[in-house]
């Protein structure tokens, strides 16, 4: 009953996953890790390069 008035269905946990996927949105240790840096995995966007916060020397780098 939950949902009906706006024409929401219950979709599963695999569902919500093939849909967070096609959003890119990633999950901690399953797709991504603490050796996978946003630029390996395409989230280079959400890096602020002039906040130091450490690391931003071999960020650079990389993207050299």
């Amino acid at each position: 009953e939950a949902g009906k008035e706006y024409s929401m269905l219950h979709a599963g946990y695999y569902t919500l996953r093939q849909l967070r996927i096609e959003k890119f949105y990633v999950y901690w240790g399953q797709d991504i890790n603490a050796t996978v840096t946003p630029m390996e995995c395409g989230r280079a966007f959400r890096v602020d390069f002039k906040h130091s916060v450490g690391g931003e020397a071999s960020l650079c780098d990389f993207v050299k």
